[in-house]
């Protein structure tokens, strides 16, 4: 079976767009986030991969372990596509840990022609690092259903086993379905669907990667619709991720949603998340991808695609708030900064790797600008409105603008994370978060800022890498 190795100091070297402190494949495509869950006093992480290539095929689970959701250990890949069951790909699921065995549920995929069949599968990792396939789940016939039937989500409702499947209904509406274990079989219980409503009310074809958890006391269901068109222009991909408000109050099989569409993320890629819920804290963790975005030029360095950065989750005055988590802070070295009046203004010492902080006091309008030889990335704030521009930096054809209308129209805080070819910004303190990639020829190393009005305390902070270590069980 592949593994999944970290790299040496020349290879990240000689390649300009590795990430420090993301997780990303030594070689070939990774892409959603699977079985995040937390086992045997270490954290786990799986991800759709391909070793062979950057396509989106021969899909495995790869493996990662960490102690602190900074520093990832790579293991050898959990499930290959070796079996009839998901000969053509071992596509997303869930991880649950039972004593020393932690518990896999994924999607088969198995294609006949131009058929599609879906089969929802258990597999078992045991301690000592074996995984068994245990095959396809005993699943009441799913007549009302095209192929398109994955990416399961493992639920215990007050004693019982519940999973929450994307699902695609014969007259191509898309929803969740959820099944309850009853002894040995898994039965149907709901199909939920509802309108995106995003600026006009559309019906997706597809949900990909549901997730149902309480938060702070209010469910969320979040969900990844396919086919939703938004109505601004910046837009193109029809690919959104984003989460509902929902009313579980009498279980999982009357579960209501009371609340429109709301998305996770408003950049330009950001697709899959999972969530874990540990020691109190809901963690959160992304795709910084797209499944149509446009080719990456890591693909020249037999790599491409990656995660995004854990993040804390909070439901705070009716509002979700995600915020990057605190163990990051380790990864600090040399910090300067100053506070700025109204003006034009220079700061040095942008790197590949780094951090940026940014408080206002009394802020009417606000750009910043990273210039390079091949394009700007740039944010700009202006009657509660940011507005974030990447030109051509991006992966081939993609998008080059997003725009975000603040809840409150105030600009109070920023934290800006740059690792070679990504960028995540939080918007005060975590009411919203834009992501995406970019790929310049050449570091940043110093960047123009224009405040309008009051005054802002910019702190720029270089970041040490987390390398991904080798092979803990090669």
């Amino acid at each position: 079976m592949p593994k999944s190795c970290g790299w040496t100091t020349k290879q990240f070297t000689a390649d300009p767009w590795r990430p420090y402190y993301h997780i990303a494949a030594k070689t070939g495509l990774i892409n959603d986030p699977n079985g995040f869950s937390f086992h045997q006093g270490r954290f786990q992480l799986f991800y759709q991969w391909n070793p062979f290539g950057c396509e989106h095929k021969n899909k495995h689970w790869g493996h990662f372990s960490s102690s602190d959701l900074i520093h990832w250990q790579a293991h050898p890949a959990a499930l290959a596509p070796t079996d009839w069951f998901d000969k053509n790909g071992c596509y997303s699921g869930t991880a649950v840990s039972e004593g020393e065995i932690l518990n896999l549920y994924y999607t088969g995929n198995v294609r006949q022609g131009e058929q599609r069949l879906s089969y929802q599968c258990k597999a078992v990792l045991h301690p000592d690092g074996h995984v068994e396939k245990l095959g396809p789940m005993n699943i009441e016939a799913l007549s009302n259903y095209t192929g398109h039937v994955r990416d399961p989500k493992y639920l215990s409702w007050q004693d019982q086993s519940w999973l929450i499947l994307g699902a695609q209904t014969l007259d191509q509406r898309g929803g969740i379905c959820l099944l309850q274990q009853q002894q040995e079989q898994w039965l149907e219980r709901r199909f939920i669907s509802q309108e995106i409503n995003l600026g006009r009310p559309q019906q997706a074809y597809m949900w990909e990667c549901p997730d149902l958890f309480e938060l702070d006391q209010q469910w969320l269901l979040l969900a990844c619709p396919q086919g939703i068109e938004l109505d601004q222009a910046e837009y193109t991909t029809t690919n959104l991720s984003g989460y509902f408000t929902v009313d579980m109050s009498a279980g999982p099989a009357e579960l209501t949603i009371n609340s429109e569409f709301n998305l996770l993320d408003h950049g330009f890629e950001f697709y899959a998340p999972q969530t874990l819920q540990h020691q109190g804290t809901t963690l959160l963790i992304g795709w910084l991808g797209l499944p149509d975005d446009g080719e990456h030029p890591s693909v020249r360095h037999n790599w491409t695609q990656m995660l995004g950065l854990p993040r804390s989750l909070s439901w705070e005055n009716g509002c979700l708030r995600q915020r990057p988590i605190p163990a990051f802070k380790a990864l600090a070295q040399a910090q300067q900064g100053d506070s700025y009046r109204s003006g034009e203004h220079q700061l040095k010492g942008f790197s590949r790797s780094c951090m940026l902080d940014i408080e206002f006091t009394e802020c009417s309008a606000f750009q910043l600008s990273l210039p390079s030889a091949d394009d700007s990335f740039s944010l700009h704030w202006s009657e509660g409105t940011l507005v974030v521009e990447r030109g051509e930096l991006g992966p081939l054809n993609s998008d080059t603008k997003r725009i975000y209308q603040s809840r409150n129209g105030n600009l109070r805080q920023l934290q800006l994370f740059i690792d070679s070819s990504s960028f995540e910004l939080f918007v005060n303190d975590g009411e919203a978060v834009l992501s995406g990639r970019l790929f310049p020829q050449q570091a940043w190393h110093k960047g123009q800022f224009k405040l309008e009005s009051g005054q802002a305390k910019l702190q720029l902070t270089q970041l040490s890498n987390s390398w991904i270590e080798e092979d803990l069980d090669a």
